[in-house]
């Protein structure tokens, strides 16, 4: 069949470069979040939402691990999960993304009717990578006293 040949492997590649091949279920599906602005106005029913352009994709999976080493190889995925940085995660469907995990990282092994089965849940958010990001600053009170206090010492010597 035509779309079971357009599925590519599950992979993902920790920070550290460590890659994880894993299982996933049959359903699939990612979530992307639209970046709005909305205004209401006294007196006027109704409001303005402003389109700000498109934010992350999510993508959540429940990863499998089969055999006898099932329990070894979520260990060691998890572990992946759990390292600082960036990873990548090549989607069966939705192609190749950079990514972090995030929110709850959840572990199933059913010691009776799931032996040699273990999953882990995690879900993936897309983030940019590109050194055009803005960077914030943090500027303390002392730093804003100094700067309003040599203002206004220097427009008092004019």
């Amino acid at each position: 069949m035509a779309w079971d040949s357009d599925l590519k492997e599950a992979v993902y590649t920790a920070p550290s470069g460590k890659k994880f091949s894993f299982h996933f279920d049959s359903n699939l599906s990612s979530e992307t979040d639209l970046k709005t602005a909305t205004f209401t106005f006294p007196e006027r029913d109704g409001a303005l939402v402003v389109p700000l352009g498109v934010g992350g994709r999510r993508f959540s999976f429940t990863c499998y691990f089969y055999g006898p080493k099932c329990k070894r190889d979520a260990d060691q995925f998890e572990a992946g999960l759990k390292e600082r940085g960036y990873g990548e995660l090549q989607h069966p469907v939705y192609g190749t993304h950079k990514v972090v995990p995030t929110g709850t990282i959840g572990r199933n092994d059913d010691v009776v009717a799931g032996v040699g089965v273990s999953g882990v849940s995690v879900t993936f958010s897309e983030t940019i990578v590109d050194s055009v990001v803005i960077n914030s600053e943090v500027t303390s009170i002392d730093t804003i006293n100094e700067s309003s206090n040599s203002y206004y010492s220097n427009k008092g010597s004019k």
